[in-house]
């Protein structure tokens, strides 16, 4: 009877801790699969955040690669712009020939007429860099340089002259005669290429030779076809082109 008993106390005691052990075992999982589970959350957070640095660091990398080549651009607009004035600078020292419009080359002193050079530096196209402008007693030449050469953009005579003020840029012809007297206006533009774009011309006569404009005289727009219109009509485009005649170059004068 009392080994009876006692077997069924050690069987009892056998089913407890089998079940405790079963209970410790099915703890011991979870917290395994909670492990395993935020390990998995890290290692995306770890791939995320690696996926944005290297994000990051491709734009940083684009940025910089745009920096760069602005940077690259910079030095070379201003090497053509120190390369167009040193061979300015030699064509006024003679050293440095001209090609004109009909295919010869010259240098300055085998064509100019004076012993003194006049010129200046005046951006006639706007294209924001300055050209050279030679005048003598019988012309203008406008100069710009391609590549390493110079040559004239526009060849004139002598009552054209510059014009570079604020947005009006070109070549300016003012011509006054007489019999009645009268006064011819011509106003030149280039595109930004130096090409020649268009020509504005007006004139206007003194047809009663009351020695001031008046309806009663004779108003031309345009140029070889020349239009006759009212003074209206003529100071419409007229006006701005007598107010060039006040128009003030600072001529340079350079020994040959």
């Amino acid at each position: 009877m009392k080994n009876k008993y006692l077997r069924k106390l050690l069987t009892g005691a056998l089913i407890v801790a089998s079940l405790s052990m079963t209970a410790c075992g099915n703890g011991m999982s979870l917290d395994s699969d909670d492990k395993d589970e935020e390990q998995t959350e890290s290692d995306e957070d770890e791939d995320e955040k690696e996926e944005e640095d290297k994000e990051d660091s491709e734009k940083e990398d684009d940025k910089d690669s745009e920096d760069e080549e602005y940077e690259d651009e910079e030095p070379e607009e201003e090497e053509s712009e120190d390369n167009a004035e040193q061979l300015y600078e030699e064509v006024l020292s003679g050293d440095r020939e001209i090609l004109f419009s009909d295919g010869g080359e010259a240098v300055i002193g085998d064509f100019w007429e004076w012993d003194t050079i006049r010129y200046v530096y005046a951006d006639v196209d706007g294209d924001g860099e300055d050209e050279l402008c030679l005048k003598d007693r019988a012309a203008l030449y406008v100069l710009e340089v391609s590549d390493d050469t110079v040559y004239t953009s526009f060849e004139g005579c002598t009552y054209h002259m510059p014009i570079d003020d604020g947005d009006l840029h070109g070549i300016y012809y003012y011509r006054p005669g007489a019999a009645p007297f009268h006064e011819n206006f011509q106003f030149t533009e280039f595109d930004a290429d130096g090409v020649l774009d268009k020509t504005t011309c007006a004139s206007w006569y003194d047809a009663n030779e009351n020695g001031e404009m008046d309806e009663d005289d004779w108003f031309f727009l345009d140029g070889e076809e020349e239009e006759e219109v009212d003074m209206d009509t003529w100071l419409e485009v007229g006006q701005q082109l007598m107010d060039m005649k006040d128009a003030d170059v600072d001529w340079e004068e350079k020994e040959l």
